[in-house]
């Protein structure tokens, strides 16, 4: 009986200990979430206005190059150098990862 009386005891402070740890990996499983979360969000927010910009700014520079060349001469050159940007940001990014 003494001996199941220590299994429960010890049973006990196990089950407290183990409590605890997992509820401080859980907090701080939440806490990484979180942040994860916001850095996402601020990616996606930062990506809608950047494109935005974009497009604003490629609009401009197309409605400028239509005084001096045909409309559809305008549009090629302007996609064609949107298309250039993306492929050299796209490169300096697999760089980046591949280094790390």
């Amino acid at each position: 009986m003494p001996e199941t009386r220590k299994r429960g005891f010890l049973d006990g402070i196990f089950e407290r200990i183990f409590g605890s740890i997992r509820q401080r990996i859980e907090r701080e499983i939440q806490a990484y979430l979180r942040k994860i979360a916001m850095m996402l969000l601020l990616i996606i927010v930062g990506v809608v206005l950047v494109a935005a910009g974009l497009i604003y700014i490629s609009r401009g520079i197309i409605a400028y190059l239509e005084t001096i060349m045909p409309a559809s001469l305008a549009w090629g050159i302007v996609g064609l150098v949107i298309v250039l940007i993306g492929i050299i940001l796209l490169l300096v990014v697999f760089i980046r990862l591949r280094r790390h």
